[in-house]
């Protein structure tokens, strides 16, 4: 299983909006990494290029881990 990490809050939810799992998360200094596993070249391609999505589910994966950043201080 190969391990993708984005320091890109919106990526990350979009990521988690197409149903992949957080694994967790990394900090290097003021930066939090967000890591997934499986995350194939073409969903990234998709979100630079305007992915279609549920609204309301993505709206839920952004206001999770903002949760998670801010409750947690991670």
């Amino acid at each position: 299983m190969k391990l993708y990490k984005t320091s890109d809050l919106y990526l990350a939810a979009y990521i988690k909006t197409l149903g992949k799992s957080l694994s967790g998360t990394e900090r290097k200094g003021r930066k939090v990494y967000f890591c997934f596993y499986n995350v194939s070249e073409a969903i990234i391609l998709s979100f630079y290029n305007n992915a279609m999505i549920g609204v309301t589910e993505y709206k839920d994966s952004l206001q999770n881990l903002k949760n998670l950043l801010y409750k947690t201080g991670v």
